[in-house]
Order: structure tokens, then sequence, then C-alpha cells
């Protein structure tokens, strides 16, 4: 699926300057390969601990 950061932002509810922003610290945290209209998540494990509230700087 391809996804723009209009759409994006749209289902996340959020702005296309909060998802670009967003999307760059994930890439230079080496989370996520992204290009245009395409995102490869790269460290699946620490998603899913950040999706989880588990990031860094929180304890389990």
């Amino acid at each position: 699926m391809q996804f723009s950061h209009q759409a994006l932002a749209e289902m996340s509810g959020t702005t296309i300057f909060t998802v670009s922003r967003v999307l760059n610290a994930w890439e230079k945290k080496g989370l996520i390969t992204a290009g245009r209209e395409w995102v490869i998540l790269t460290n699946p494990h620490v998603a899913l601990r950040l999706a989880e509230g588990l990031g860094e700087g929180r304890s389990e």
C-alpha cells in the first residue's frame, strides 16, 4: 500500500508537518527507511515497544 504524508496525517488525526517530523525522527533513530509514499519498518521490535509506550526512557 502506498500512503502520502497527507493520507497518514488524515488517518492519524494530525498534520502533514507532524507526520514529516515523526517520520524524520524515526528514520534518524533507524526505525524506518522512508521514501516518497513508502515506509519500510527496519527495526520492528523497537517500533513495537514505542507503540506500547515502552520506548526510550521508560521502564517496563
